[in-house]
């Protein structure tokens, strides 16, 4: 080993340049605070990401350890890799790495191709005109036969659309889907939901 190429990202002189970029991505708006939905793991103390998480029977659990992991919103540092998702893709072709982690990587940079058609709704007791669904169709031709909306649990506007009498069904349920990975999520095939 040539121990006077080791690189310790703590050193003085590396993390310098990770400020000085960091700086430069947020002068740009290429970076923000915002509350995020994470991988909570209380025993371990720390956030992980979804390659860190397993999905078992009895919900979501760390990889190392084994311990429980909810779901939590928290304030995150976000940068907007979506961005840049030409270009990142476009070199993933020049690196020496096995394919599955190259398919990994694309669905992580998040490159979309669709349209973005804005959905105006009316709430009973916000007067405001822009109160909008943002929708995104791979094919506009799709966009007039349009006769429901699908929204994730997630989504800010839930509260507002939901009436009193369907709340409780719709939180049941969303439980139900807290307990699952996002990959466990993207590979069922079944779609399922709340009518409101």
């Amino acid at each position: 080993i040539d121990w006077s190429k080791e690189l310790a990202t703590s050193d003085d002189y590396f993390y310098q340049w990770t400020q000085w970029i960091f700086k430069k991505l947020y002068e740009k708006k290429l970076a923000s605070l915002e509350d995020v939905e994470v991988n909570f793991c209380e025993k371990l103390g720390t956030v992980l990401a979804n390659d860190e998480i397993i999905q078992t029977n009895e919900g979501i659990v760390s990889e190392r350890g084994n311990f429980p992991v909810i779901k939590k919103k928290m304030k995150q540092w976000v940068l907007k890799i979506t961005k840049y998702a030409e270009r990142l893709l476009e070199d993933l072709k020049f690196l020496d790495w096995k394919e599955d982690i190259k398919e990994i990587q694309k669905k992580w940079m998040g490159k979309k191709e669709g349209f973005i058609f804005n959905f105006f709704i009316l709430l009973e007791n916000n007067k405001k005109d822009d109160n909008f669904l943002e929708v995104f169709p791979t094919k506009p031709r799709t966009i007039f036969g349009v006769n429901a909306l699908v929204l994730a649990p997630e989504h800010p506007l839930i509260d507002f659309l939901v009436s009193e009498e369907k709340i409780s069904k719709v939180n049941v349920y969303f439980e139900q889907v807290r307990k699952k990975t996002n990959l466990e999520k993207q590979k069922n095939q079944n779609k399922t939901g709340i009518f409101t």
